[in-house]
């Protein structure tokens, strides 16, 4: 089951199941987006691919009669089975990198740091109560009056 989107608005229809979808389709192949609930389908049963009308813009909500778009964007063959979304392969591994880089070769993916670096990387103000720097008057202002920063304050008067 997917979730079928206008392709004009991208309004959320409601729930179809396109490798059971016949070619025209009809607006009894789908089913409400909150059918918990109890509200109605979005289409009435008897309508085909030519009267289906998206409820929000008023327009046919499919541009072909032989597929659906999916909220995650991807149009979908009606009579085909819904092929899974492909995964980056290469995410871990970058993301690996990217944690190495910035934090050292025996940080790890989920870990966390006990302290923040305490290096004033060129900001114009720099709070070293916080470790926190930025360029703007205004984040400076902002961050100057924040609740991390007078309790941050606080524990160092302490």
């Amino acid at each position: 089951m997917i979730l079928a989107t206008c392709e004009i608005c991208t309004h959320k229809l409601g729930y179809c199941d396109p490798a059971r979808m016949d070619n025209p389709m009809r607006g009894s192949d789908f089913t409400s987006p909150d059918q918990a609930h109890g509200f109605p389908a979005p289409f009435p049963g008897v309508l085909t691919w030519l009267d289906l009308r998206c409820p929000m813009c008023r327009r046919r909500p499919f541009l072909r009669e032989d597929a659906v778009r999916g909220d995650d964007g991807r149009y979908h063959t009606l009579g085909r089975p819904v092929a899974p979304r492909p995964k980056d392969q290469g995410h871990a591994e970058r993301m690996q990198a990217r944690i190495e880089a910035e934090w050292g070769a025996d940080a790890r993916w989920g870990e966390t740091r006990a302290e923040p670096p305490a290096v004033d990387q060129g900001f114009r103000f720099w709070c070293e109560e916080c470790q926190f720097g930025t360029n703007t008057p205004v984040a400076w202002s902002g961050h100057c009056r924040s609740k991390k920063h007078r309790r941050a304050t606080e524990r160092a008067a302490a």
